[in-house]
């Protein structure tokens, strides 16, 4: 993305950090709590991240390229 000019490049790049981020905090709430309490907060979590992140702003990139001409 970067080396293609993305435009929102810095903003998805933040989007990923902070994915990465909850991933971490998610990961330590249940290696301290367990699991059970955390099972459809955890399908939540990823649920949002497919719909809104993968399904949305990820798929932006594909006709960006296609504009440049990269295929």
């Amino acid at each position: 993305m970067q080396e293609n000019e993305f435009p929102d490049f810095e903003w998805h790049r933040k989007k990923h950090e902070k994915f990465m981020e909850d991933v971490a905090n998610l990961r330590k709430e249940i290696s301290t709590n367990g699991m059970k309490k955390h099972n459809a907060e955890l399908v939540n979590f990823f649920k949002d991240w497919i719909i809104n992140h993968i399904l949305t702003a990820d798929r932006k990139y594909g006709p960006f390229l296609n504009q440049k001409g990269i295929h």
